[in-house]
């Protein structure tokens, strides 16, 4: 988790730099502009640059301080989606990486802090019971002096007349030899008891007492000693069990977040290709408005175009309602169904105005949406309101192969196949 964790919080932080170097061109342009205040555009840098460097810094953290890498982490997510919602970054492919990478990070930082906590229970439970362990090999001094172990005794006797006695007497010279491997601390005890109670006859209980005391405390030593040895093994042993399940592990986790990196640039690739919104800059969809309406085709969805613009076919019914009635003149009952035709709403083309035999007609083209190859409407429609006329070419309309529409005189399907031509070039 804590490998997860730092390489996405890693990624986190880059790709919150590009936000922040976007942001902070955005700043300049809109305070140059006069609509931000210098504090405040100042205050706003900061931000931007202070949430790729919490990613970075909670990414730093997460194998030592687990719990505030997953509040660093955190943070910069949430303050990317804050800055997303009221400083028109809007959310686009770029803030959802950050965002993801950068919350993804935080919970894996918390359940990698949750783990921590779970290991040192564990390690101070261990603790217990090796304290427990040394305590069960202290004696008890309780259950008399053959058990017991006596504290080292203090060297106030008197060392002149020790010495002295051990120069003249042989018994006790040869007992303290005896005693004397067992250390200084053992002979001092001999010449302080045997001092005390100055009477021969004790000197074999005295010196048997001392070496039982003295194999008591060494048994007890060499316990405390094979339980330390065995306890450094253990932690040896379980610190090898977790490097190796650490080298074992690494490609997976290493693949594995590299997965859902591939899978989080693969969505919002998908984003960025097939919804337009998500895109970052001009809206697209309003640019491909303004690319349709400057073609001489557009949909009949388009809004209405400004004053500089030409009108479309589509827009007849709205803007030239007498003319529409004029052509709906000519259109028979089985077409009025017929939302392209009787509506103009399809794929529509400019129109045009011409001159011809003394008259001024304003026409068009309309075809079926999603199907415009065999499916087109063309009209022309006198201003005076005195005529029109059509030609419609359908294949998916019942019994209508090729019709014209209205009163055609001499030489005009010839005009209105040439005003086809004309309108579609343009």
């Amino acid at each position: 988790m804590r490998l997860a964790a730092l390489l996405l919080g890693i990624f986190g932080g880059l790709s919150g730099l590009s936000l922040a170097v976007y942001g902070h061109v955005a700043v300049a342009i809109v305070g140059g502009l006069g609509g931000m205040p210098t504090g405040q555009q100042d205050a706003a840098k900061l931000l931007l640059y202070g949430l790729p460097i919490a990613s970075f810094v909670g990414a730093g953290l997460a194998f030592s301080q687990a719990g505030l890498s997953a509040l660093l982490l955190l943070g910069s997510a949430a303050g990317w989606y804050i800055i997303g919602a009221n400083f028109g970054y809007g959310f686009n492919v770029v803030t959802a990486t950050t965002m993801i990478l950068d919350g993804l990070a935080g919970l894996l930082a918390i359940g990698a802090a949750g783990s921590q906590t779970k290991s040192q229970d564990s390690s101070d439970i261990r603790v217990s019971r090796i304290q427990i362990d040394r305590n069960a090999y202290e004696v008890d001094n309780s259950h008399g002096p053959e058990v017991g172990l006596i504290a080292a005794p203090q060297s106030g006797y008197d060392a002149r007349k020790w010495d002295a006695l051990l120069k003249y007497d042989d018994e006790l010279a040869r007992i303290a030899a005896l005693l004397e491997p067992l250390g200084k601390k053992w002979s001092d005890r001999l010449a302080s008891d045997y001092l005390a109670i100055n009477d021969k006859r004790y000197l074999p209980e005295i010196a048997r007492k001392i070496m039982l005391d003295a194999r008591a405390e060494r048994d007890r030593e060499d316990a405390e000693r094979q339980l330390l040895e065995a306890h450094d093994a253990r932690i040896q042993a379980d610190y090898a069990q977790r490097l190796e399940e650490v080298r074992r592990t690494a490609p997976k986790r290493i693949a594995g977040g590299l997965a859902v990196l591939a899978g989080i640039a693969l969505v919002g690739a998908g984003l960025w290709y097939f919804t337009p919104y998500f895109r970052p800059g001009p809206n697209p969809p309003l640019a491909s408005t303004r690319a349709a309406q400057n073609s001489p085709v557009a949909s009949s969805s388009t809004p209405s175009t400004p004053a500089n613009l030409p009108d479309f076919a589509y827009q007849l019914p709205e803007k030239y309602p007498g003319d529409m009635a004029v052509l709906r003149s000519i259109i028979p009952d089985g077409l009025k169904s017929v939302e392209w035709v009787y509506d103009l709403k399809g794929v529509a083309s400019a129109l045009k105005t011409i001159e011809w035999n003394g008259k001024t007609y304003r026409g068009g083209s309309v075809c079926k949406p999603h199907d415009c190859g065999a499916n087109m409407f063309v009209f022309l429609i006198a201003l005076d309101g005195s005529r029109a006329i059509a030609t419609l070419k359908s294949d998916t309309i019942p019994g209508v192969q090729s019709v014209t529409l209205g009163p055609f005189q001499s030489g005009e399907f010839a005009r209105i196949q040439q005003f086809y031509k004309e309108i579609g070039n343009n």
